[in-house]
């Protein structure tokens, strides 16, 4: 190759890479981050998140453009709209793009999440994200519960989609923190079984379990590479129920 082709190919070269470097730029929608997955996580008990995973080295830093809006179960979701992000990664690191929501209340209710950008839409639904799991002691009307005593929760719905540790805590309302007692899984039929410690005194009682929750898409629509949750921060919920034991 003569020099002087060489110099001819250089503006031609340059004006390429600039091409690919703002490639999606002025693109409306969604389409601005090429290929992208929507990659939910949580952000505590009550918030989760999904941003728009793109390959940044590929397409540069993209954010989103001002004809965005989205709502998660009726209510509007917080928009990160990304790009460059100097302040922590220095003048080569991105922020991705990122809608932000409360989580569902019970483990039994699902995320509703609508996304438009101008001519694109983005619809997810996914289940089993919520952050509390119900139940209620197996009495019969005007039964005494004792310090000491086996009882039995029935738990509510969404019990099967949790995943439940070797033990949980049973505590008295406003006597300093839980006293640990083993679990064994439900039954099959929604009903755990807890052994109430002889050393707690009566009054109201709480069995508190921390639990893991499994979350389930049950659609996907729109994110060209799909959907998924982020199998490295475990999304927790809880399950606290009261009663009121006797000596």
């Amino acid at each position: 190759m003569s020099a002087a082709l060489g110099r001819g190919m250089r503006p031609a070269l340059l004006s390429a890479l600039m091409t690919l470097a703002l490639a999606g730029c002025g693109s409306p929608g969604f389409s601005r981050l090429g290929a992208f997955q929507l990659h939910f996580a949580s952000l505590g008990s009550a918030v989760a998140q999904a941003s728009f995973d793109y390959d940044s080295q590929r397409m540069g830093c993209q954010s989103l453009g001002d004809d965005v809006s989205a709502v998660a179960n009726g209510s509007p979701a917080i928009i990160v709209r990304g790009g460059a992000d100097s302040a922590r990664f220095g003048a080569t690191g991105c922020l991705f793009p990122a809608l932000q929501f409360t989580r569902p209340l019970l483990v039994s209710e699902s995320i509703f999440l609508i996304a438009d950008a101008g001519p694109d839409q983005l619809t997810v639904q996914v289940d089993g994200a919520g952050s509390r799991l119900t139940g209620a002691p197996l009495v019969t009307p005007g039964e005494v519960i004792h310090v000491g005593q086996r009882i039995q929760l029935k738990l509510g719905a969404g019990f099967e989609r949790v995943q439940w540790p070797a033990f949980g805590g049973v505590y008295l309302e406003g006597q300093g923190g839980p006293t640990t007692v083993d679990l064994a899984p439900p039954s099959a039929g929604g009903v755990l079984d807890v052994q109430l410690p002889s050393t707690l005194p009566p009054g109201e009682q709480h069995v508190l379990v921390n639990l893991e929750v499994t979350p389930t898409f049950t659609l996907c629509d729109g994110p060209t590479r799909g959907c998924r949750w982020d199998s490295s921060l475990v999304l927790q919920a809880t399950m606290d129920v009261p009663f009121q034991v006797q000596p």
